[in-house]
């Protein structure tokens, strides 16, 4: 007699209040893995029972919601069906699961059909699996070079055959070509050295532009040599990776950073562009010049003349700094230039033959021929003076 309660109707609005429910159960579990993996957090506790006071980050965040809206708490586990509570391990990896297909193709989307290269880093977790993570840099629309951390995946052993299957299947698998790939690079490691050193060879039998870039992170005996033999400075931030510095017209500090920056591991490096950019310029004219500078950066006259004005510059840009302090008085003016002239001084008349070794020595580094040079040198008589 009554419509609204034919069965039919019944269980029409019932279905409907479960699913609600079923909703914002579900939610509440989405926001709360979201949160615990944009912040890096565990997610299991030690103890999850009921009766444990600490449940774990995931059950601990679902429970705080709860405290602050009733109708979570209304959903959540304790007034949930046991067969829908959405909570289990298995839940908290599906949705993990679907958030990272979701980031992949965010980012493949970003990607598109560029250039790329490919960082590539190998570590073993606590299980004792071997762990292969890829990183891929590309310029985007707005033409900025941009990295994003693409995959993690397990390796079965880490032979430089495997491994390039491995990430051959990773980069297919995204429909990513092979052949698009202009650099590589990997951390060099004393036990991985062989495989790396392998993985980049294969790499470029497939693409001849797939150059192979060693880690930064992992020259660490050429930086404290260099550390040593005063071609870098030490300090905060001092020795992270550089890149080479333009020279102003108005300020003269600019010079000492272009020629800084390029004293160490950069000059390796920028002659490398210079050799590859000879190589395989096409247009004639460009080549020629191309050619005409990587030959004088080349040379002994270059690398003395660089080593030369970097010793002047680093003696003189500190007290250049100081000098340019609103609070400085005139007789601390004074001392700073005096100071300055005695360094440049002794440099001159002391120093001189020890430069010339560290020249030297860089030029030995870098298979940079060095003519005979026969220095003689009297501790009574100048450098300057001599004949």
């Amino acid at each position: 007699m009554r419509p609204s309660q034919h069965i039919d109707k019944v269980i029409h609005a019932q279905s409907k209040e479960e699913k609600e429910k079923n909703r914002l159960r579900l939610s509440t579990s989405i926001v709360a893995v979201c949160w615990l993996a944009l912040q890096g957090c565990a997610f299991r506790g030690n103890n999850e029972s009921l009766f444990s006071s600490n449940r774990g980050n995931f059950l601990e965040l679902v429970k705080a919601f709860a405290k602050m809206n009733t109708e979570i708490d209304e959903v959540v586990p304790e007034n949930a069906p046991k067969n829908a509570q959405y909570i289990a391990p298995e839940i908290q990896k599906e949705i993990l699961h679907i958030m990272s297909n979701r980031v992949l193709q965010m980012v493949r989307e970003e990607f598109g059909d560029k250039y790329f290269c490919i960082v590539v880093d190998e570590a073993r977790d606590i299980s004792k699996r071997e762990q292969m993570s890829i990183i891929l840099r590309f310029v985007n629309n707005h033409g900025i070079l941009t990295e994003r951390f693409f995959v993690i995946k397990s390796v079965s052993d880490t032979t430089s055959m495997n491994m390039k299957n491995e990430i051959s299947n990773v980069l297919v698998h995204h429909d990513l070509h092979i052949k698009k790939i202009r650099g590589q690079g990997y951390d060099g490691a004393s036990n991985m050295r062989g495989a790396w050193d392998g993985l980049q060879a294969l790499f470029l039998k497939h693409c001849s532009y797939a150059y192979y870039v060693h880690c930064f992170a992992h020259q660490r005996n050429e930086i404290e040599y260099m550390l040593s033999i005063g071609e870098r400075d030490s300090g905060r931030g001092a020795n992270q990776i550089g890149n080479l510095q333009q020279a102003g017209t108005t300020r003269w500090s600019s010079h000492y950073d272009s020629v800084k920056s390029l004293i160490g591991s950069i000059y390796t490096a920028t002659c490398k562009v210079f050799e590859v950019l000879s190589d395989h310029s096409p247009n004639g004219r460009a080549n020629a010049e191309v050619r005409e500078i990587y030959r004088n950066m080349a040379s002994f006259e270059f690398v003395f003349i660089l080593r030369l004005m970097h010793k002047i510059m680093r003696t003189i840009a500190t007290p250049f700094q100081i000098l340019q302090r609103k609070s400085q008085d005139i007789l601390t003016a004074i001392t700073f230039v005096t100071t300055t002239k005695t360094s440049l001084k002794e440099f001159r008349e002391c120093w001189w033959n020890e430069f010339l070794q560290e020249v030297k020595v860089f030029c030995s580094r870098n298979e940079i021929d060095v003519p005979d040079l026969i220095v003689y040198i009297r501790l009574d008589v100048p450098v300057g003076k001599l004949q």
